[in-house]
């Protein structure tokens, strides 16, 4: 294999090597596989190690179970979805930029846009009657056994709902883009502690949280909302297509994929940011918050993304946001002084989660309010991935390839 001997190549000694043309070429670019940047002139050049590990994934064709193998860890794409797309430097609904998404529409129209293609055709405040009366019947449950947080008790509370839904287990789009807006009120009702739905799903956060809601804290709350709908194949909508291609009803799926979300890897990471910036809040300063971290052996949460090499968009549109509107808050000061030392010393940048939690704290929320943020949304995405899995009648099904002791027979042959 040809070994890099420059930072970058032209389009035209990059297809050549790789045996591909040029519009391949910026397909691959547009997935996130190659890196490309302006080059002299209007010319682009495409980075060198991008295409020496392309050109080594292409010895994988001789040994078919390699790529098996590496598609399960943010290897090469494992299922065709109309959903989500992301290009290495964006994200993207169904062709939509999500953050001029953010500058137009309410996050329930984002929803339903997910869901049908059309910003209108689902009205999730129209939903909020049979599963909210039922879910009031169980709320006691939770009194009996203790304090349950809010995302355990939809967890709780969705199978046994399901179980009383005469079309649950009916695949058709309208019955699940139902209860999909049903599950959604229902966690709006949970969140807010209001089962009103008077306003935008924004406004009754921005009114349950905040003792002054204003338009751009509303603003801010439907940006995260959007921007945690979708984000492909993440283990939380993976598990959701999962149940769903089993024959689970969408009240299943949903809880499943809440299992998965829930993982310190997933759902819990803005757990983890908001416990690095409690354990360092008497740091005289960000070198010395990054430094006692480290000698504690911690990475530092809420930055980097692998989808994202040079900067997760959605953090980058959020940070901007809120030094527009709440610049001079204390804790967006100290967050801030973090991000620009790790930019400087080690070249990485904030995602999504630290912008939940810088988000949250700027607006003074329960501690709660990312994850409920991040779930809240993501229900969208979720319902999404169960109507386009459901729409295939295919079963998930992968095979394993077996590393164990053979059978004592097999071994004599």
């Amino acid at each position: 294999m040809k070994q890099t001997k420059q930072l970058f190549y032209t389009a035209a000694e990059a297809a050549e090597l790789l045996g591909i043309t040029n519009a391949t070429l910026y397909s691959y670019v547009s997935r996130g596989f190659i890196r490309s940047e302006n080059g002299p002139g209007k010319s682009r050049r495409y980075n060198a190690a991008d295409i020496d590990a392309l050109l080594t994934k292409k010895d994988f064709r001789k040994h078919p179970e390699q790529i098996a193998a590496t598609s399960l860890n943010w290897g090469a794409p494992t299922l065709e979805t109309k959903l989500t797309y992301i290009d290495g430097k964006n994200l993207y609904y169904k062709g939509r930029r999500v953050t001029e998404l953010a500058e137009t529409y309410a996050f329930e129209e984002v929803a339903s846009f997910l869901w049908t293609d059309s910003f209108s055709a689902i009205k999730i405040s129209e939903y909020t009657g049979a599963i909210l009366q039922k879910s009031a019947e169980f709320m006691d449950i939770f009194h009996t056994f203790g304090a349950i947080d809010i995302i355990n008790r939809i967890q709780s509370l969705l199978p046994i709902i399901g179980s009383f839904d005469p079309l649950a287990y009916e695949t058709s789009p309208n019955v699940i883009m139902r209860i999909g807006a049903e599950i959604i009120s229902l966690e709006t009702a949970l969140i807010t502690g209001s089962f009103t739905s008077t306003g935008t799903i924004a406004e009754r956060l921005g009114a349950a949280w905040s003792q002054n809601p204003t338009d751009e804290i509303h603003h801010l709350l439907n940006t995260a909302l959007i921007f945690m709908a979708d984000h492909e194949l993440n283990i939380s909508a993976f598990t959701a297509r999962c149940a769903a291609s089993a024959g689970t009803t969408p009240y299943q799926s949903v809880t499943a994929a809440l299992a998965a979300f829930q993982g310190t890897k997933h759902g819990a990471a803005v757990e983890r940011v908001a416990a690095f910036f409690a354990a360092s809040a008497n740091a005289p300063s960000a070198a010395d918050a990054v430094a006692a971290a480290l000698r504690r052996g911690e990475n530092i949460p809420g930055f980097g993304h692998q989808l994202y090499p040079e900067g997760d968009p959605r953090a980058a549109y959020i940070f901007r946001q809120l030094e527009q509107t709440h610049g001079a808050n204390l804790a967006l000061k100290r967050i801030r002084a973090v991000c620009e030392y790790l930019e400087t010393t080690l070249g990485i940048r904030p995602n999504i989660d630290l912008a939940l939690y810088a988000l949250t704290q700027a607006i003074n929320t329960p501690p709660d309010a990312p994850k409920l943020l991040f779930v809240l949304g993501r229900t969208a995405g979720w319902i999404a991935h169960i109507l386009e899995q459901t729409a295939t009648g295919a079963l998930i099904r992968p095979r394993a390839k077996y590393t164990g002791v053979m059978p004592a027979d097999d071994q004599a042959l």
